[in-house]
């Protein structure tokens, strides 16, 4: 049996607004999975408030439950003139309003590589980790500088 889950966060979610308003009540899932933070062109004051309530609710209720980050990329080179934001301006939005660190499942962490090998080698066709290369797309991110 396939268990459905739900998803927030999409293109939906981008045209979406709260109201500030005194003693406001921002409705959200007190059920959510793992939470995924990744680059969001349409990243908005409702996603981030979404994930920060999610994350919390996770703290206290599901201390195991995963904070998931797809990389710490300050700039991305989407266009040949400039640098642009990255996924990891998001991430830290939301590590700042949280106060808790992510798991990193993108480059440089090894997550996704090592997870791939320990499931059937779906990716990387060699069990030598030694062998393993990564394209990148930031020095920042690939060298910590």
């Amino acid at each position: 049996m396939v268990e459905h889950r739900t998803s927030s966060g999409g293109l939906e979610d981008g045209k979406k607004t709260i109201q500030l308003r005194p003693n406001s009540l921002f409705e959200y899932d007190k059920n959510v999975g793992p939470v995924i933070v990744g680059l969001d062109k349409n990243i908005n004051y409702y996603k981030l408030l979404y994930a920060t309530l999610c994350i919390r609710q996770i703290i206290v209720s599901e201390p195991g439950c995963l904070f998931i980050a797809t990389n710490r990329d300050t700039v991305g080179h989407f266009t040949g003139v400039q640098e642009w934001l990255g996924a990891g301006c998001m991430v830290a939005a939301i590590c700042e309003s949280v106060q808790k660190e992510p798991v990193i499942v993108g480059k440089p962490s090894t997550f996704m590589m090592d997870f791939l090998l320990e499931r059937g080698n779906y990716w990387v066709r060699t069990s030598d980790t030694s062998y393993r290369s990564v394209l990148h797309s930031t020095e920042h991110t690939e060298l910590g500088t």
